[in-house]
Parts: C-alpha cells; sequence; structure tokens
C-alpha cells in the first residue's frame, strides 16, 4: 500500500530527484499492522476518559452510588490522570479483595497504573526517638504489583 499522496508519486514521475527520495522513503515504510499486533498501554494521554472510564465499570462493577460519583479525569498541563471520588465504592469486593488488596484498592492500582507508576506500599514506624519512618513493605508491594499486572492485561483484554 502506497501511503505517499498521489501528488508526491505524480511528481516523482516527472522528475528525477523527488523520485529518487520517494524510492528510498519507500524501501522504509514499515509494514502495516494488523490490530492484533497493536498493544495498547493503560495510561496512554491518548484515550479517552470516557473509555477509561467505561473500562472501570465494567472491569469493577462498582455500586450505582459509586457509579453515580466516579470520574476518570485526564490533566494535560501536568499529565496526570486521577479518579475522583475512588473512596466512594466501600466495601466492593472486587476492589478490596479480588482486583485489589486490604491495603490498596484497585482504583488506586488503575490510578497509579494510569499514572504509568508501580504500586509501592509503605508502612509508617517509630523510630527510637518518637519520630515517624516510612519503610517499604515489599510482601505487600509484591501482592499488589500482582493485581496491577492483572488489571493491566483486563484492560487489554476488554479493549
Amino acid at each position: 500500500m502506497n501511503i505517499f499522496p498521489a501528488m508526491c508519486v505524480e511528481t516523482a514521475k516527472t522528475q528525477p530527484d523527488i523520485a529518487i527520495k520517494v524510492a528510498a522513503l519507500t524501501q522504509v515504510i514499515p509494514k502495516a499492522l494488523m490490530a492484533g499486533e497493536i498493544s495498547v498501554q493503560l495510561g496512554g494521554t491518548w484515550i479517552p476518559q470516557k473509555d477509561i472510564q467505561q473500562f472501570i465499570m465494567e472491569f469493577l462493577s462498582p455500586s450505582q452510588y459509586a457509579a453515580n460519583r466516579l470520574k476518570v479525569r485526564y490533566t494535560p498541563i501536568n499529565g496526570v490522570w486521577f479518579i475522583e471520588n475512588k473512596g466512594s465504592d466501600f466495601g466492593n469486593v472486587k476492589s478490596e479483595g479480588t482486583d485489589g488488596t486490604k491495603r490498596v484498592s484497585a482504583y488506586r492500582i488503575i490510578e497509579d497504573t494510569l499514572n504509568l507508576r508501580d504500586v509501592r506500599i509503605f508502612d509508617y514506624v517509630l523510630d527510637g526517638h518518637g519520630n515517624k519512618k516510612t519503610v517499604f513493605n515489599s510482601d505487600k508491594t509484591t501482592k499488589a504489583q500482582a493485581k496491577q499486572e492483572i488489571i493491566k492485561r483486563a484492560f487489554g483484554d476488554w479493549l
């Protein structure tokens, strides 16, 4: 399939310098991909907010109360995705168990994924001087990141 506009091809027929350039460009054009060969990453800024919203609604099946409040937003100025009112779906087994963990809901995992971040869980402990210290929790992080991978695959399947 020729991707050059017809005008370029016609011009190349009469102007040898253009013909050489068109021939060179034709040799380096990558082959067209089939739809199944294209992968879409959750967090692509070109994906419409309404599509991410629909995925969340179908994937997590929030209560009617939460579904009316949850809103997916993307701010192009700073390139950040945000799920508004993600705490409104309190008690959703899918969010807090099946697709999330007790420490991090599936909504937060999806939000981290949208922002191209790995989920990380930290604990807060007091040191010997009574100061609050942040400690990385590798066990709970590993579990949450496994859920993150499941969500990424689910989005690809859903799409």
